[in-house]
């Protein structure tokens, strides 16, 4: 579990750093936990503009999710 919260550490690095369209792109391939995952360690607003870029059904669904519905 360590191991795993320090990969998705890394990758939250790593998308935060990238143009959110460019993330938008990767993560919404991710498996949707992982994306999950990813977007709850994110910066808010980080995870709000990568949110923006992804097609709006997968951006329901992930938000759905996150927030726990």
């Amino acid at each position: 579990v360590v191991q795993d919260e320090e990969t998705i550490e890394k990758l939250v690095g790593v998308y935060s750093n990238m143009k959110p369209q460019s993330a938008a792109m990767v993560i919404s391939r991710l498996d949707e936990e992982l994306a999950i995952s990813v977007l709850k360690k994110m910066k808010k607003q980080d995870a709000g503009n990568i949110l923006n870029f992804m097609d709006a059904q997968k951006a329901k669904m992930l938000s759905e999710k996150y927030s726990g519905y």
